[in-house]
């Protein structure tokens, strides 16, 4: 399993647990690019933890997005993810400071939504980018 964390553990976060790929055997790229996942946040008094389903192009383009953002430190990034599922949207401050609104959904486009804000410093953005890549190596785009 390979985790990818935003914000502080031990206090606002949001955590994505990738526990493999959906469809292992499958043999068309559609099928054979979806991941198991595990989503948690932690906002305030708020928690939660439910299960969701990424395509291993939406970690591609978090791993653009992110990767821009922190080479020039201004600007925002978007993550979207096909079940809509979780969504959050990185900005940087001029002190470094990384804001993040974010959605979470527990059911893919029905579900109820829990909508959070969160900030932290970009030297923690380097840490999740690093988590990024390692889970983009671990589980590449199939086709």
């Amino acid at each position: 399993m390979e985790l990818l964390t935003f914000g502080h553990e031990r206090s606002d976060c949001v955590e994505v647990s990738v526990h493999g790929y959906s469809y292992s055997d499958a043999d068309d790229t559609w099928d054979a690019n979806w991941l198991s996942v595990g989503i948690r946040v932690k906002s305030g008094a708020f928690q939660g933890r439910f299960p969701a389903s990424f395509q291993t192009t939406d970690l591609l383009g978090l791993a653009s997005e992110l990767t821009r953002l922190y080479g020039a430190l201004e600007g925002a990034a978007k993550f979207r993810t096909l079940e809509d599922q979780l969504s959050l949207d990185f900005k940087v401050d001029n002190l470094g400071q990384i804001h993040v609104s974010g959605l979470a959904r527990d059911m893919a486009g029905i579900g109820n939504c829990l909508t959070f804000e969160m900030s932290f410093d970009q030297t923690l953005l380097q840490n999740s980018l690093e988590q990024l890549a390692r889970l983009t190596r671990a589980y590449p785009y199939r086709g």
